[in-house]
């Protein structure tokens, strides 16, 4: 299982005349961190010139490489044997193993896999449309996301610990179980705009 810890960041790139770098107090072939009097560096650049957008950072580029290399992003479908190691390492040592359940089908095409791994899960995510179809898959014989969130709440579990289910509803409210507790969160921030100051 491969970790990737880093910022990802957009280059912007662009040819620009010697003025346009002592305008802003920049050298060539340098970097630098950004403060305020850099803040219309960026309309100035995006609006005079042909500029490339190029997504990026050491971290982000290795893993966009390793995920076309592998081919497989979602570890439960080529190794069980990764996820077991790190969910007996939390079990032996007292640490909290989470895990998603990623995507719908793979409820029913690695049902097997995701079970061997279950009994290790402190708390388990999920969207609606994924728990439906676990649901469907172990019979559990309902619909209702909270519902499916509590029986699988139950599932037989190695530690004392009592599981935690999370389960997003898009828009709708995210049901939280755990034991006989039941949670609704809900209340949604709709930004109308963004604003980059600051965000340099």
């Amino acid at each position: 299982m491969l970790f990737g810890m880093g910022n990802p960041l957009l280059d912007i790139s662009a040819s620009v005349e010697n003025e346009f770098l002592q305008k802003y107090s920049l050298k060539p072939n340098d970097a630098i961190l950004a403060d305020e009097k850099h803040a219309s560096l960026y309309t100035e650049l995006v609006e005079k010139y042909d500029c490339s957008y190029i997504a990026g950072g050491a971290t982000q580029n290795t893993l966009r490489v390793l995920q076309w290399v592998v081919q497989m992003p979602e570890v439960l479908t080529v190794s069980i044997e990764s996820i077991l190691t790190v969910a007996t390492h939390a079990y032996d040592n007292g640490k909290v193993f989470s895990m998603n359940l990623s995507a719908a089908f793979l409820s029913r095409l690695f049902k097997e896999q995701m079970m061997q791994a279950f009994p290790y899960i402190d708390i388990l995510f999920g969207n609606e449309t994924e728990a439906r179809e676990f649901a469907d898959v172990h019979k559990l014989e309902t619909k209702d996301v909270t519902e499916i969130a509590k029986l699988v709440s139950k599932f037989p579990k190695k530690s004392a610990v009592q599981r935690m289910v999370v389960f997003t509803q898009g828009a709708d409210d995210v049901i939280v179980v755990q034991g006989e507790k039941v949670h609704t969160c809900t209340g949604i921030c709709r930004c109308t705009q963004i604003g980059d100051k600051g965000c340099h």
